[in-house]
Formats: C-alpha cells, sequence, structure tokens
C-alpha cells in the first residue's frame, strides 16, 4: 500500500481530533429526526383514509445513512408500497449540505392510474415548485437540469412523452427555510394526497 494515501492533511487531522463538529452534526440529524416525526403524525392526520386501496398500509418509515453522493441524509416515507412492479410513495428527504423535498413516487398500476392526474393538477397550479424527473433511474433523489424539468405549462410536452416505466415528482426546499419546512411540506403533502384522493371512487 501506499503510505501517502493513508497519510492525514493538516485539515484532516484537525477534523479528527475535534469532537466538537461531529457532536453538532449528531444534533442536526436528531432534529430532522423530531422534524420528521411531526411531519409523518401531520401526513397521516390529512390523509386517514386516502390511501386504504393500498394491499398494505405500512406506518411511516424514517431511516437514515452517511452516503448518498457521499453525504449523509434522512428519508421519510409515507405512504409506502413498494413491489417490482407497482410504487405508490411519497418521500421526504434531507440531504446534508444541499436541500430538502419531498417526492411523489408511482410506478405500474398506480402510475397508470394517477400519474396523468396529478401531473396535470401540479401544471395547472403553476407556482414553479414542482419538478418532472425526464431521466436517470427511479431511485435518483436529488435535483439537475439534465434530469429535470419544472412543471409548467411551457414544458408540458415532456409530461406526455414521458418514456420512463415511473413517474417522479418532486418539490425541492433550500436548507435556509428549514423554520418553514413543516408547513411547506405539510401543504404540499396535502395537494399530493387531495389529488389522488380526487381520483378514487366516490362512496
Amino acid at each position: 500500500m501506499n503510505d501517502a494515501k493513508i497519510q492525514l492533511s493538516e485539515d484532516e487531522l484537525y477534523l479528527a481530533l475535534n469532537t466538537g463538529w461531529i457532536l453538532t452534526k449528531n444534533r442536526i440529524i436528531d432534529k430532522v429526526y423530531q422534524l420528521f416525526g411531526a411531519l409523518a403524525n401531520s401526513y397521516q392526520q390529512h390523509s386517514p383514509d386516502v390511501f386504504s386501496f393500498l394491499p398494505v398500509m405500512q406506518h411511516a418509515k424514517i431511516t437514515r445513512g452517511e452516503n448518498y453522493n457521499g453525504l449523509p441524509y434522512v428519508m421519510l416515507d409515507y405512504p409506502r408500497y413498494f413491489t417490482r412492479q407497482d410504487v405508490l410513495a411519497v418521500r421526504t428527504m434531507f440531504w446534508w449540505g444541499n436541500n430538502m423535498s419531498i417526492t411523489l413516487h408511482l410506478k405500474g398500476q398506480y402510475n397508470n392510474r394517477f400519474g396523468e392526474a396529478v401531473t396535470e393538477h401540479l401544471i395547472n397550479k403553476g407556482n414553479g415548485n414542482w419538478y418532472l424527473q425526464t431521466q436517470g433511474d427511479e431511485w435518483l433523489h436529488h435535483f439537475s437540469d439534465t434530469t429535470h424539468t419544472a412543471l409548467t405549462e411551457t414544458n408540458r410536452q415532456y409530461t406526455g412523452n414521458q418514456a420512463l416505466p415511473f413517474v417522479k415528482l418532486s418539490s425541492y426546499l433550500p436548507l435556509t427555510r428549514w423554520n418553514d419546512a413543516k408547513d411547506i411540506f405539510s401543504e404540499n403533502f396535502r395537494e399530493l394526497a387531495g389529488t389522488i384522493k380526487d381520483q378514487l371512487p366516490r362512496r
């Protein structure tokens, strides 16, 4: 092994000796968990029966990791129904150093059933905060100019020519708006759940 590859630079050594930054990181991640717990409660309160048509209705799930493109992340999934053929999930994500996001992920029968209606609703809303994934695999969670397009009337042609076997609709929030995240994501979720509810048979 090349010894140079395992030597610590001055900056790396400083961080290795400094506990303050890692303790601060742990406090931030703990607050993300608290925020996502509050969001999970909000989501469930605003959609008690909307997703009862799913074959299995699971509780909200919060997970964390250290390496989405090299950076820590936390994810909240509710609702969460994943099979090889069919997906209906709403994923809220905190990505260290980048942003937070909420994404509706539809595939298979749920894409066929709800994808066009939800996309059309978000286009007509016209607030410019929603994006459609147009390239990449379905486990891509970050925005780029080459993989996503804004859901606006101008970009309507992308929705009609969607070649991907899934639909992912996302709204992104800069970390500088942390204090607004609970209200914004709760409203985003109500909008998604309400649009899906409108497509269900009336009882």
